[in-house]
């Protein structure tokens, strides 16, 4: 299976030398990885085209790849048409989100049957849909990455919430997601704004646990520093999701409240509350004192990205992941 990657930025390699995250960390680490481990013997992962505007960026990722595969037949280009002409098996876009259009669609055009696309979608709604209708007319497999939905962490409450156990049914949800950031909506070129470059991790995962949402709507409040979105889902399970813009740390957070408990997740924490028997109110039932559990080191079977790259290659496809992303830009746009 032949990969190419274009776009070798900060999630398509760059953050791979982050010393603090988690490896592989990247699209071009996930693929590394899958390389090293031969996970695939029959159709065996190679790369063929790496592509970016920037040269050196090339340079780095190419010393990278050829430190674990010598022999390699390696291509370079600055031109992602380039790419493209060679139709691989599998390509991973991680460029700009103002490229992602042009690209996907020269992509879908060109042949191409797996992709694997960087979040968000697009810039707007009438992009993402037109992405959304091609790739139904096509046959085209796209893959966003939202890590996650395959991260174990949040797979567990996903089926903690679809088994009503040991909690009962969820009643509420609240999401925040804190960045530095001092935009929420596009300004420039370089800049997506806040809520297309961080919230939309919220709304995704607030579709991967609840499901589809049914109704919707946004306010700016405290001195235009803070972005609320209110939702309702299909299933009637209400929340909100806020953004704090031109924050001094970085933080993201999901609080799930349930009949019988409550869940607080977020990078690197997992804290869970009980319903029992009071101890400071006689007939009265509390939550427990929290429990709360710093994430583990993740094995490499465990990681979200190996996880979302051994679904693409086993072609393990699910059409509402792409469906659910193109709507995220509407609830965000």
């Amino acid at each position: 299976m032949n990969v190419s990657i274009i776009g070798t930025g900060r999630i398509g390699f760059s953050l791979e030398r982050d010393t603090l995250r988690y490896k592989p960390c990247t699209h071009a680490g996930a693929i590394q990885a899958l390389i090293n481990i031969k996970i695939n013997k029959k159709n065996p992962l190679q790369w063929n085209f790496i592509c970016d505007l920037d040269k050196n960026k090339l340079d780095e990722i190419e010393k990278y790849i050829k430190k674990n595969n010598k022999n390699i037949h390696l291509q370079k280009t600055v031109d992602y048409n380039d790419v493209l002409k060679a139709k691989p098996d599998l390509l991973i876009i991680s460029t700009d989100t103002s490229t992602h259009y042009k690209i996907v669609k020269a992509a879908m055009k060109s042949g191409v049957q797996k992709i694997v696309l960087e979040k968000p979608v697009a810039l707007n709604r009438k992009h993402a849909m037109d992405i959304w209708n091609m790739a139904v007319e096509t046959g085209t497999h796209i893959w966003i990455n939202y890590e996650r939905r395959h991260h174990f962490k949040y797979m567990n409450i996903k089926k903690i919430i679809e088994t009503q156990m040991p909690y009962g049914a969820p009643v509420y949800y609240r999401g925040w997601f804190a960045t530095g950031n001092s935009s929420f909506y596009k300004t420039g070129s370089q800049n997506e704004g806040a809520l297309l470059h961080d919230t939309t991790h919220l709304v995704d995962l607030a579709q991967y646990l609840f499901g589809e949402i049914k109704k919707y709507d946004g306010a700016i409040y405290a001195k235009k520093s803070l972005h609320k979105i209110s939702t309702l889902h299909k299933n009637g399970v209400p929340g909100e999701i806020w953004t704090t813009i031109s924050s001094k740390f970085f933080h993201f957070e999901m609080e799930i409240m349930f009949e019988r408990g409550r869940i607080l997740v977020g990078n690197g924490f997992f804290q869970e509350e009980k319903a029992e028997k009071s101890k400071y109110y006689k007939n009265f039932t509390s939550l427990s004192r929290p429990q709360y559990f710093a994430d583990e080191k993740i094995k490499l079977i465990n990681n979200p990205f190996f996880r979302l790259y051994e679904s693409v290659i086993n072609d393990r496809y699910d059409t509402s992941f792409l469906k659910d992303a193109c709507q995220n830009i509407q609830y965000l746009t």
